[in-house]
């Protein structure tokens, strides 16, 4: 029931974001702690100077991370975990 109600979740975020046009890549760094994520919206559309990044183990709820991620000045989204 737990997992059926979390794949409803997220399918209901994923077409949220669909309808505002956003996408986003997220890249690990070599160290795979660096993080860096690219926001792609509807065009003039503002993006916030920060973003919380979840992420959520399957399994073990005491590996979840939240992470801030902070805008630099090339537009990208940077944190650690």
């Amino acid at each position: 029931y737990k997992q059926g109600l979390a794949i409803s979740q997220r399918l209901a975020r994923d077409q949220e974001a669909a309808t505002l046009g956003l996408n986003a890549e997220l890249v690990a760094g070599a160290n795979g702690q660096d993080l860096r994520l690219f926001l792609a919206g509807s065009a003039g559309a503002a993006t916030p100077e920060a973003l919380q990044l979840r992420i959520v183990h399957p399994t073990r709820a005491g590996a979840d991370q939240v992470v801030t991620l902070k805008k630099n000045a090339a537009g990208f989204y940077v944190g650690q975990l």
